[in-house]
């Protein structure tokens, strides 16, 4: 039985080495003479080449032969050994290792925000590197941007990049802004996008009010507030121009001084809040000039003294309005009232007066008698008064005069009408009338006197 598990030459040396058949070894040597195997009954090999892992073999028989060559390893079969420093291993067959550790070769894959690496020759070298970073609200504290590392990466320092807002950045990411991490191993880059969004300014301490009272200057308003995350400012408008300045206020009154927190880069605006401030009014006392007039004449203006105006203050410009005085035109006092008078800074303490009327002398009444014109007869002579007329003004027996005769009885040229004024008028008038003599009588009982003749 041939067994094909064997070169031919084996085969043949083996027969010529163990049988003891005849023919078979003639066989063998007729197969030598035609030239198939020279040495196979000879007994010794020739070409070959020895390694580290076997001797020679044979060119004609294929049979090793020799010793082997420990330094020769041209076999193909190797294992590859991480060394965990970049580097690995090469070790042949034979157990030996061969040359020094080399650099590993690597290969990449990228995955979403994941890199895999591995070692191509399969020493063993792997793992991955995965980046992550979760955005957040300011807070003045860093966003952590986390590398997680897995099998031969663990121990690898892998840098991370930053962009801000499109640019490159440097530092930690603290601030507001859209921001790109990236890391990036051999021929890969991954990234993770995060951002810091604005916080909320907030007023640690409100503005506060100060307690004022009008000087006739500005004052501030109030005491300033405090801010986190911003720059306090304040306006006396809601839509008006904010500033850092207090506001300040002049006249007394109510003030609303709004305010609120502007924020910096890093923070929104606060709401806006508001403080309500008063300047309270200054006392001013206010003394009326006492007054005085003849019945019906014009009103006096009524005026007055102030004590206490402030700063620049004068009365024209400080109080407006006008006193008054109680009603009526008769004789009499009536007393001066504060009236529409006012003032927009001050609270007014008034110290009244007396308006005065007095009766109207009068000196050249218009009075109208019925007759001016008698003949004694012995009898009082009273001519009615027909009117009693006072600038313009016809007035009234019994209240604004009386009626009484002098010398009414015989005959003069000074026969009288006496006006007694009272009320509202004062003073005496005379109006005079005449009683002749009748022609016809001899009865005379007064002074003579010449009538001239018609």
């Amino acid at each position: 039985t041939i067994d094909y598990t064997v070169s031919i030459n084996d085969y043949l040396y083996a027969i010529s080495q163990s049988s003891t058949d005849e023919k078979m070894v003639n066989l063998a040597k007729a197969l030598y003479n035609y030239g198939l195997s020279a040495h196979i009954v000879k007994g010794n090999h020739e070409g070959g080449e020895a390694t580290c892992t076997h001797g020679k073999f044979c060119d004609i028989c294929g049979l090793e032969y020799g010793e082997k060559d420990t330094t020769n390893h041209a076999s193909d079969t190797y294992t590859y050994t991480d060394n965990g420093d970049g580097t690995h291993t090469k070790t042949h067959e034979c157990g030996v290792t061969v040359g020094e550790p080399e650099d590993h070769t690597l290969t990449y894959t990228a995955n979403g925000n994941t890199i895999t690496v591995s070692c191509s020759v399969g020493c063993g070298y792997s793992g991955t590197a995965t980046i992550s970073a979760t955005g957040k609200t300011y807070d003045g504290n860093a966003v952590e941007v986390v590398v997680s590392k897995t099998g031969s990466l663990e121990n690898t320092d892998i840098p991370v990049t930053l962009t801000k807002d499109g640019e490159a950045f440097t530092g930690e990411p603290v601030n507001v802004g859209a921001y790109t991490a990236s890391v990036t191993l051999g021929d890969k880059t991954v990234s993770i996008d995060f951002t810091i969004a604005k916080a909320v300014a907030s007023i640690t301490a409100a503005p506060t009010p100060n307690t004022l009272t009008y000087i006739g200057d500005s004052q501030y308003l109030i005491n300033a507030g405090e801010a986190d995350g911003g720059t306090m400012v304040y306006s006396l408008t809601e839509d008006g121009e904010y500033t850092t300045s207090i506001p300040q206020g002049t006249n007394a009154g109510d003030y609303t001084v709004w305010y609120y927190v502007q924020g910096d880069a890093n923070h929104n605006d606060s709401a806006k809040a508001t403080v309500s401030v008063n300047i309270a009014k200054a006392p001013l006392t206010v003394t009326a000039d006492a007054k005085i007039k003849s019945y019906g004449d014009e009103n006096p203006t009524l005026t007055y003294t102030a004590e206490g105006l402030l700063g620049g203050d004068t009365l024209t410009g400080a109080l407006t309005g006008a006193l008054s005085r109680e009603e009526g035109e008769n004789v009499g006092s009536y007393a001066i009232t504060l009236g529409t008078l006012s003032a927009d800074n001050y609270t007014i303490s008034f110290e009244g007066a007396d308006f005065t009327i007095q009766a109207k002398e009068v000196t050249e009444p218009i009075v109208t008698l019925d007759q001016i014109s008698y003949q004694y007869d012995g009898n009082v002579k009273e001519p009615k008064v027909i009117s009693v007329v006072v600038d313009g003004r016809t007035l009234t027996e019994g209240i604004d005069y009386t009626v009484s005769y002098e010398d009414n009885v015989y005959v003069n040229t000074e026969a009288k009408v006496v006006i007694n004024f009272m009320g509202n008028y004062d003073g005496t008038f005379k109006k005079y009338f005449t009683i002749t003599q009748d022609p016809n009588t001899t009865e005379f009982d007064g002074a003579w006197i010449t009538i001239p003749k018609a």
